[in-house]
């Protein structure tokens, strides 16, 4: 990348007390890398949700436990339900025609 002649960016900004410097090219290129890898496995996670169109969105507690679910507008319900422990219990996937997955 080249810089404007006349407008040099300052090599340090002080956020309260603190100094920060610039991000370099090279440590920005490495973060674009890693953050297109992240969004990769996030889509691969649940395919059968990508691309789908929200509604609506429920969410209740009971004895610790968490439950959501996700309405889409083609009449497809996502639920989630997370323990106090926040680990995944229990996910499916149904429609008015039944369960799809479990």
């Amino acid at each position: 990348m080249t810089e404007r002649q006349g407008r040099e960016k300052p090599k340090i900004v002080w956020v309260g007390n603190t100094p920060v410097t610039r991000i370099t090219d090279e440590e920005q290129r490495r973060l674009h890398k890693l953050m297109k890898k992240r969004l990769a496995m996030r889509c691969k996670k649940y395919p059968e949700v990508r691309g789908k169109v929200v509604d609506y969105i429920t969410n209740s507690v009971d004895h610790g436990t968490v439950y959501f679910t996700v309405w889409f507008k083609d009449r497809i319900a996502f639920s989630l339900r997370r323990a106090a422990r926040i680990r995944r219990c229990r996910v499916q996937l149904w429609c008015r025609a039944g369960r799809i997955q479990t």
